[in-house]
């Protein structure tokens, strides 16, 4: 779909989709089963003191990793909403073309 100063492809919109979903899919792995949708899984990358080093550093790397789980959550639940829009405003534009 096409307009003053815009174009819109739907197939770009899928692709964008289809991109945010292999990101998704990507962090998956750092949690067991089900447990990236609530962020669960990134503080067991240093799982014992002295993993990444010294004991402080430890200390630090396992206080990021347990607040990096929000971001994980975060990331995976609105890339999640917004793949689906995208797929759904993809959708929208192609019936629009397709109506003339």
């Amino acid at each position: 779909m096409t307009g003053p100063g815009y174009a819109v492809l739907p197939a770009a919109l899928a692709e964008t989709a289809a991109g945010i979903e292999a990101v998704i899919e990507e962090l998956r792995p750092l949690a067991p089963f089900g447990a990236a949708e609530t962020g669960r899984g990134v503080a067991q990358l240093g799982l014992l003191p002295g993993d990444v080093g010294h004991a402080g550093l430890s200390s630090a790397f396992l206080v990021f990793c347990d607040r990096w789980e929000w971001g994980v959550r975060d990331a995976v639940r609105l890339g999640g909403e917004l793949a689906d829009d995208l797929r759904a405003a993809g959708t929208a534009y192609g019936h629009a073309d397709d109506a003339g």
